[in-house]
């Protein structure tokens, strides 16, 4: 069991909707280069997967930001994500990336978003209903092919268990014909147990469903992206290492060429 600092906040409690309206794309592209899946890093012994593709999900933003603080005040337990993208050809670093992460609050919300269990019509993106974008960024890769962002453990919102949503493209856009890979990152089964002890997590009204009950983690090898995390009083870290199929882009109707 980890510690965790009691956090004291105010919140509007509501339930947010699952993907069902607005799936998003699901890609037929899976994993087709193995060379690279399993190798050990001599530095800390992670290893790296090769990263199976998964839905965009209904909630991302075109417009978010290129900085590593995300938090933007949200408050939960902090998390210190370092992502390392690789070349699953022949394990190089992937530099000059551009990384996209999007998560919920603690309470299962993401900002600027429409949240409700039905919509007008599906689509793919939604637009911006208002301008607030936390828990939202992006950072471009270093020379080693890693970039860090500082955001919290996500909440549980209706139907999905916890997640932190990965997009990367090889250049500065976020041209849906443009992209190099979307995932998720997932977490060990007990962890919203855990986290239902204290605040803000136990404010969230949402019906907490575990990765074995998440359709997306099934059917998406979530088991493959399963990030472990090291606590420290209220703060945890992790680190992850995606071998990526640098020369496959996705198009908008859900299709990857290369």
């Amino acid at each position: 069991m980890f510690k965790l600092v009691l956090l004291v906040t105010l919140f509007n409690i509501a339930y947010v909707s699952t993907h069902s309206e607005r799936p998003g794309k699901f890609l037929e592209h899976d994993r087709s280069i193995v060379n690279c899946a399993r190798y050990k890093r001599e530095a800390n012994q992670h290893t790296c997967v090769l990263a199976p593709f998964a839905t965009e999900g209904p909630y991302f933003l075109a417009d978010d930001l290129e900085r590593s603080d995300i938090t933007d005040g949200q408050t939960g337990v902090n998390l210190d994500l370092n992502l390392k993208l690789t070349n699953a050809k022949d394990c190089s670093p992937l530099s000059g990336y551009f990384v996209h992460i999007w998560n919920a609050n603690a309470l299962g919300h993401y900002s600027g978003v429409q949240e409700f269990n039905k919509f007008p019509k599906q689509t793919f993106r939604p637009k911006p209903i208002y301008d607030t974008r936390w828990l939202r960024g992006y950072q471009v890769t270093n020379e080693d092919g890693e970039v860090n962002f500082k955001t919290i453990v996500p909440g549980w919102y209706y139907g999905r268990c916890l997640h932190i949503h990965v997009e990367v493209y090889s250049k500065n856009t976020t041209d849906t014909n443009a992209i190099t890979y979307i995932g998720q990152l997932y977490f060990k089964r007990e962890l919203p147990v855990q986290l239902k002890l204290v605040e803000p997590y136990s404010s969230n009204q949402n019906e907490l469903k575990f990765n074995e009950q998440d359709k997306v983690f099934n059917g998406m090898h979530g088991n493959d992206t399963i990030t472990e995390l090291v606590f420290e009083e209220n703060n945890a870290k992790t680190s992850f290492i995606l071998a990526l199929d640098p020369t496959v882009t996705t198009l908008t109707n859900g299709t990857v060429v290369n």
